[in-house]
């Protein structure tokens, strides 16, 4: 995240009802974190693909360490 890293009660609470539902932290974390938080995700049309997947590295980053996996 490159503005602040933290995430309100409200926020915690949501992307662990998410997971709930998805069993994915990865679909959780990007169903809640606010765009803002993630400004590579309001990248340009253009390299739609090359932005999915520094997207995806960057969720499944966040999604370890909220799971305490370092790796």
């Amino acid at each position: 995240m490159s503005s602040r890293h933290v995430l309100t009660v409200n926020q915690v609470l949501e992307i662990m009802l998410r997971w709930l539902d998805f069993r994915d932290w990865q679909k959780a974390f990007m169903e809640i974190i606010p765009k803002r938080k993630l400004p590579q995700l309001q990248k340009q049309e253009g390299n739609e693909e090359e932005d999915s997947e520094n997207d995806e590295t960057i969720v499944s980053n966040l999604a370890d360490d909220a799971t305490g996996n370092q790796g």
